[in-house]
């Protein structure tokens, strides 16, 4: 929480035909279960994620149960009019969902295919930078300054593309359960991009149970008033 009195500088988020203000408050973004096994399991799991409360929609970058991204894209479109994120490092595959009414596009491959970002640059979407995650083999804080080097440099390129950088976000973990950094160093570097102004990007899984996959949400801020 900030201080009575604390004035921050306005921060926007823009998620195709949305703006956000990041200043004081998150973007949610709810993650489709990984069990979702038809178009109509689909929906159901949107609708819940809806009635939550959240911000934008992430359909993650798998088939899901024979639904092709660019089906669910076309079926949760039809269905809610919230942002929709998908994941995808191929040019091609982000340049058709983004076509389809996809808004967000998170890029693990650290935008290794050069088409991506005039892509999304073309088509007016946002971009996540994400990637592997720093070397863990030095010491902490050589871990997190390098880290935080390579994602301001996925930044620089983002911007370069001509993408405005209200549409440009970094996260630093990637996925939320395979991460490049251990936990502690990968909040340390969330911590440095978004004193640094970055709009952040923070994955999060909740709803652990041996029988159930866990519940995944993602979390867009500008920095940890």
């Amino acid at each position: 929480m900030a201080a009575a009195g604390v004035a921050f500088e306005v921060m926007e988020l823009e998620l195709g035909d949305r703006r956000f203000d990041i200043s004081h408050r998150s973007v949610v973004v709810g993650m489709v279960r990984s069990d979702t096994a038809n178009g109509s399991d689909l929906v159901a799991c949107v609708d819940a994620l809806v009635t939550a409360g959240v911000d934008a929609v992430d359909l993650g970058g798998v088939d899901l149960g024979g639904v092709d991204l660019g089906g669910a894209i076309g079926l949760v479109r039809s269905a809610v009019g919230l942002p929709l994120w998908v994941t995808t490092g191929s040019a091609s595959v982000a340049a058709a969902c983004v076509e389809a009414g996809a808004d967000v596009v998170v890029d693990p491959t650290g935008f290794s295919d050069p088409g991506l970002l005039a892509a999304c640059a073309a088509a007016g979407a946002s971009v996540v930078a994400s990637g592997p995650g720093g070397d863990v083999t030095v010491s902490p804080r050589d871990a997190v300054a390098s880290a935080c080097e390579r994602l301001e440099g996925l930044v620089a390129r983002a911007a370069a593309s001509g993408i405005p950088a209200e549409r440009i976000m970094v996260d630093p973990a990637g996925d939320p359960v395979h991460r490049g950094l251990p936990l502690g160093l990968g909040l340390q570097v969330s911590q440095v991009l978004a004193d640094r102004g970055h709009r952040v990007v923070v994955s999060v899984v909740t709803g652990s149970h041996r029988h159930r996959p866990r519940h995944r949400a993602r979390y867009a801020r500008a920095g940890w008033q």
